[in-house]
Order: C-alpha cells, then sequence, then structure tokens
C-alpha cells in the first residue's frame, strides 16, 4: 500500500474538484466531510418530521430530495459545457437548485454526481514534487529565458477552457501544461504582444484547475532558477 493513493486533498475536499460527465464539467465538493455532514444534518432536520411515520419508500424520496438540495445549496458549485437542447446553460445557483431538486433527475443526473463526490480519485493530493520531476527529463526549458512570473500572472487570469475542451486525466493535464508553457516560452523574444497571446492560448488550452496549474508553475519557476544558477556557476569557472 501507498499512503499517496489516500491521502486527500482538504482543500480540494472543500472548494471543490472538477469531474467529468457525459462531457461537461462540473466542480463538486466532496461527500462525508464535516462541513458537508452538518450541512446535511440541517437539511434532514428540516426533511423530517420526527413524530411522523414513514414508508421505506417515501423515506428514499425523502433522501433523493434532501440530496437535490445538498447538490443545489452546497455541494455542486459551478458547470461547464451543459446545454438544455441547443443552447448551452450558464450556471447560476437558481438553475442549479431547479435541476438538483427537480425529480426527473433524481436518480440520473443527481445520482451521478454522488457517485463522484464520493470517489477518492477525485479529491486525491498531488505531490507537484513528484510530477514535475517525472516530467522533466521530457522536456528542454530555455533556461536563459525564465519567465514563470508572466506564465503565473497568465494563469491567475485566464478563462477556464473547460467548455471547449475533453476532461483529461490529471497527469496528461499536467504534461500538456508544461509543454504549452515551453512553447508559449520560446516566442518571449519576438513581438510583445504576440507573446502575451500565444501564452494566454497556450494555457487556455490545457488549464482545467487553476491552482494545480499555479502549482505547477510555481515549481517550474524553481527548477528553472536553478538550471539559470548553474548555467551561471559553470560559465563563471571557465
Amino acid at each position: 500500500m501507498n499512503l499517496n493513493n489516500y491521502q486527500e486533498d482538504e482543500k480540494r475536499q472543500l472548494n471543490g474538484a472538477k469531474v467529468e460527465i457525459d462531457g461537461a464539467i462540473f466542480t463538486i465538493k466532496r461527500f462525508g466531510t464535516r462541513e458537508s455532514d452538518v450541512f446535511m444534518a440541517d437539511l434532514r432536520k428540516k426533511k423530517y418530521n420526527p413524530y411522523a411515520v414513514i414508508s421505506d419508500g417515501e423515506k428514499q424520496h425523502l433522501e433523493n430530495e434532501i440530496f437535490g438540495e445538498w447538490l443545489a445549496k452546497y455541494a455542486g458549485i459551478d458547470w461547464a459545457n451543459v446545454f438544455n437542447g441547443d443552447e448551452e446553460l450558464p450556471y447560476s445557483k437558481a438553475v442549479a437548485y431547479d435541476i438538483f431538486t427537480n425529480p426527473e433527475y433524481f436518480l440520473s443526473l443527481n445520482n451521478a454526481l454522488i457517485s463522484r463526490a464520493v470517489d477518492i480519485k477525485n479529491f486525491i493530493h498531488y505531490k507537484a514534487d513528484e510530477d514535475i520531476d517525472a516530467i522533466k527529463p521530457r522536456i528542454k526549458f530555455d533556461v536563459d529565458h525564465p519567465t514563470a512570473e508572466e506564465k503565473e500572472v497568465y494563469i491567475k487570469h485566464h478563462q477556464r477552457a473547460g467548455a471547449e475542451i475533453p476532461f483529461m486525466d490529471i497527469n496528461d493535464l499536467q504534461t500538456d501544461l508544461l509543454n504549452a508553457l515551453y512553447r508559449a516560452d520560446r516566442n518571449r523574444d519576438k513581438d510583445s504582444a504576440l507573446k502575451d497571446k500565444q501564452i494566454r492560448e497556450q494555457v487556455e488550452l490545457v488549464a482545467l484547475d487553476e491552482d494545480i496549474a499555479i502549482s505547477i508553475i510555481q515549481h517550474l519557476d524553481c527548477y528553472l532558477l536553478e538550471c539559470r544558477n548553474n548555467k551561471i556557476k559553470r560559465e563563471s569557472k571557465q
């Protein structure tokens, strides 16, 4: 057993992780955390009559209603690439409430989201150092032009492209992001406006998760600085 495979990221649990369902990207919080349990307990307190005798079937329906409200008011915090017919449906709390509390979605969409809210793989803690070390040999950096600060500014303000591209495995995402940053960096000596546009476009193509992207960039910055310092040391000895 490797404990790293079971260590969840508390930030992902509480702030939400991106999950894919039929081409759409939903941001959903973890089920089973203290915060989630407190919210669920409050919903149940309001929903159940402690003096009423109800059948198992009615109890199940009440639970479906409770989970619908849990998704609408707590767990489901964003989505992209969701359509109503031919029209894209932007996320809003009001629209989310109408959908998640609709009994016609209880056993389909709601169940699909709940299953992902309890899946450890969606909330696992990723160690950026190990990921970067694994990727480094596959990429050659321009050590004379470490522009990580520029890249971090753009990544923080990029428009999330979840509606434009398919969901990606986390390792594929990190690899593609590093490659994209490298391609953009190669153009830094060209026209400034063109460089800015290319960096923005390259990052938007792959950065589904801003926190992961920023973490990678920070590690990339350290690596580029290390390469530059080593280059200076080598030149000083000549």
